[in-house]
């Protein structure tokens, strides 16, 4: 039972010497990926992370990325280890390193994949329980970092994926934690303080956000979306909420952001949120509201009809009610009283941007009882 070799002296440098350089993985790094060598390796680990590490190391850590690729037999087991490995302060960094290059060279779909765990590394809670490591947030940053910076599409696609991670407020863990260690438990990491859980929020939010303008534009959008999807739940902490407000209000001005996402998103905040935030607070998210959802035609057609969304067809009591059909209605009459205003918006009208483009149509019909809409022509596009 070698994973009970660390109470035993004798038998812990046996499995010293095993993931030693003059040792069998070492020797013959095929081991890692064939017959029982890789669930050999495991617990070898167990006992030994700091030895299972350095072995790591030397053997995985030197292949390239076509080697990591075909990686298939023994992956699971190597990026199991490198999970338990990465709970110990120390071995964070070197651990994590290794499954953001293993992760780069992603062969296997489902979500405890090496991706899966790297990203799962940067979780943080204010829960002891369900914490990854030892080591703290600050600690684990300039891992995320050098992903987020690196030449490589693969590991800033994972470093934003961390981020993401990192941001969610984590209330439940798996259903099976981690194996539990033999011999001396690692501590992981709890906030001491709120002030210390929400300076780690910060600095992933705000690196993001200074992030944005130098990623690549498919990356640069994900990066906002995970910033707009993380809005609700951290702009719920007072501490984080004028930092979660100022950022949704920047991106809301930003060419390459969708301002319906945007809109959609400060919608939800007040729908499911309102009646409790602070009264400062809630002014805010309504200002910023009324500043996006705008008074004019076109502004109204973009909220009401080019959006469908849930919170249209619920009050804040959860009680089914249509607030967009009053909207709809209106805008279908200003249009056929004044059939310039509906000129310009017949592009779009006209697509699946229209989102309640029926239901609007309707209601147009309804009301256009000389047909006259029948002839009004779209603006040319530029």
């Amino acid at each position: 039972m070698f994973e009970y070799a660390a109470g035993s002296p004798a038998a812990f440098h046996t499995v010293r010497a095993l993931l030693g350089e003059q040792g069998p993985f070492r020797q013959n790094p095929e081991l890692l990926r064939r017959g029982l060598g890789p669930r050999f390796f495991r617990f070898l680990g167990k006992a030994d992370p700091e030895g299972a590490l350095a072995c790591l190391k030397n053997t995985v850590g030197t292949w390239d990325q076509e080697q990591l690729m075909q990686f298939t037999t023994g992956r699971r087991e190597v990026v199991w280890t490198l999970e338990e490995i990465a709970r110990w302060r120390n071995l964070f960094s070197d651990a994590a390193r290794l499954l953001l290059a293993l992760g780069e060279a992603e062969n296997e779909t489902w979500s405890n994949n090496a991706s899966g765990v790297f990203a799962d590394l940067f979780s943080i809670s204010e829960h002891r329980q369900l914490s990854r490591t030892e080591a703290s947030p600050q600690e684990r940053f300039p891992v995320l970092r050098e992903a987020l910076e690196s030449s490589s599409k693969e590991r800033r696609v994972l470093g934003l994926r961390a981020c993401d991670r990192a941001l969610q407020r984590v209330s439940v863990g798996p259903m099976i934690g981690l194996p539990r260690i033999v011999g001396e438990e690692p501590e992981l990491w709890a906030p001491k303080t709120y002030g210390e859980l929400f300076d780690a929020y910060r600095e992933v939010w705000q690196y993001l956000l200074d992030k944005l303008n130098s990623l690549p534009d498919g990356e640069r959008r994900e990066a906002a979306d995970i910033l707009l999807r993380n809005a609700r739940p951290l702009g719920w902490f007072g501490n984080l909420s004028s930092m979660v407000i100022d950022t949704v209000s920047e991106l809301s001005q930003r060419a390459y952001v969708d301002k319906k996402r945007v809109l959609e998103v400060v919608i939800q905040i007040l729908h499911y949120d309102g009646d409790r935030l602070p009264e400062d607070t809630r002014e805010r998210w309504e200002e910023l509201r009324g500043r996006l959802t705008g008074a004019d035609f076109a502004s109204l057609m973009e909220r009401y009809i080019g959006m469908d969304i849930l919170e249209d067809k619920f009050d804040e009591e959860g009680d089914r009610i249509d607030q967009a059909q009053p909207w709809i209605e209106d805008l279908a009459q200003q249009a056929v009283e004044n059939q310039d205003l509906l000129r310009p918006e017949l592009n779009w009208l006209v697509t699946t941007e229209a989102k309640n483009g029926y239901r609007f149509g309707y209601e147009l019909g309804r009301r256009d009882k000389e047909l006259s809409a029948w002839f009004i022509q779209a603006e040319k596009t530029p």
